[in-house]
């Protein structure tokens, strides 16, 4: 995969979304359950760290760079999920 390109504030992205992305179709990508719970609940899950993904700007064309972090706001990541404007790294 190559190096995202890197805007004057640090920000990085991509002039077109490398091949390795494909959109995400189940939120529970970014999720996982806490401890030894079972049940998909609000209180149960927790962001998993680390994983990369791209958030498209359909305006711009432009495909910013991202990875999860124990900071990530769930809520804004579910916004751009259902505009169908997240790409997650494939998995083997």
């Amino acid at each position: 995969m190559k190096e995202p390109l890197e805007n004057e504030h640090g920000f990085k992205y991509y002039d077109k979304k490398p091949e390795e992305f494909v959109r995400c179709t189940d939120i529970k990508d970014f999720l996982k359950l806490k401890g030894k719970f079972r049940a998909w609940r609000k209180e149960n899950i927790e962001i998993k760290r680390g994983v990369p993904y791209l958030i498209h700007n359909p305006y711009t064309g432009v495909w910013w760079y991202r990875e999860t972090h124990k900071h990530t706001n769930i809520r804004s990541l579910n916004l751009y999920f259902k505009d169908e404007n997240v790409y997650i790294l494939k998995q083997n």
